[in-house]
């Protein structure tokens, strides 16, 4: 009997840990979207390939070409504020919260990068 209610709790958990994960990854791929989307509207045209530039998440008005990697510097972009936009939740959770805008921009601005 003890044993029967163990391994439902453990199927329990199993269940409801895959949901969270199904959950998490479902909010990953839709920041990503919108931080691809980002991306491609507020990118340049460069002027070495005509491939689209992404704006630099650490900088304020440098572009990365995804086509040939040429960086370029051009007008300002406020490219992190807009991220960060996405990713507000409460004051103490800024720091996570950089965190993970950082880590899905990389994602993103890299998998642009390959194909």
């Amino acid at each position: 009997m003890l044993r029967k209610l163990r391994d439902t709790a453990l199927k329990a958990v199993e269940f409801v840990g895959d949901k969270y994960v199904e959950g998490h990854e479902k909010e990953v791929n839709a920041r990503k979207s919108i931080v691809r989307d980002l991306l491609e509207r507020e990118g340049l045209s460069c002027k070495e390939c005509s491939g689209l530039g992404i704006p630099i998440y650490t900088t304020e008005n440098k572009y990365r070409c995804v086509k040939c990697d040429h960086q370029f510097a051009s007008t300002n972009h406020n490219i992190r504020t807009l991220i960060l936009q996405h990713f507000e939740g409460r004051p103490r959770n800024r720091h996570k919260n950089e965190s993970s805008a950082v880590a899905i921009y990389s994602s993103v601005a890299s998998s642009m990068s390959k194909g």
